[in-house]
């Protein structure tokens, strides 16, 4: 909501699950770089953690 008010992005790098689930966008460090995940994907990643 505030990115879309205000047109400012955040950048978030955390290990806590909680914080990334409520994230728009979560992006993976593989193999030193960086690596988008698709809704699904995400979906898929965060279930596979509980």
């Amino acid at each position: 909501e505030l990115q879309r008010e205000r047109a400012f992005s955040l950048v978030l790098a955390t290990h806590n699950e909680r914080l990334a689930r409520g994230c728009d966008r979560v992006l993976r460090m593989e193999d030193g770089a960086l690596r988008a995940l698709g809704a699904a994907e995400a979906r898929e990643y965060w279930n596979g953690m509980a």
